[in-house]
């Protein structure tokens, strides 16, 4: 018995959505950071600067870039390819 065209496009929009699934838990890095007597994983790092960045606003994030200073206990980040606000001064969270 042949397949409709509806349960085809179905079936293919499955397999999409399942393979981009396993491509962004496949992208995700299982990498803790340990330091100064703190444990923190790179989601958590990211999601710290996230919440900074938009301060309680729904301000939009196109691209986010962290570097971690372990040494000042500090990741500074840059958003939307900005890396300070506009009086100059760069963007970072305690961590």
């Amino acid at each position: 018995m042949a397949r409709e065209k509806k349960d085809i496009i179905a079936d293919n929009a499955t397999t999409e959505k399942t393979a981009a699934k396993k491509t962004k838990a496949a992208n995700a890095l299982p990498l803790e950071l340990q330091f100064q007597g703190g444990n923190y994983t790179a989601e958590e790092i990211v999601e710290k600067c996230k919440a900074a960045y938009r301060g309680g606003t729904k301000k939009q994030i196109r691209s986010i870039m962290v570097y971690v200073n372990a040494a000042q206990a500090k990741a500074y980040y840059v958003v939307n390819d900005n890396a300070a606000d506009e009086n100059g001064n760069a963007y970072y969270v305690d961590l």
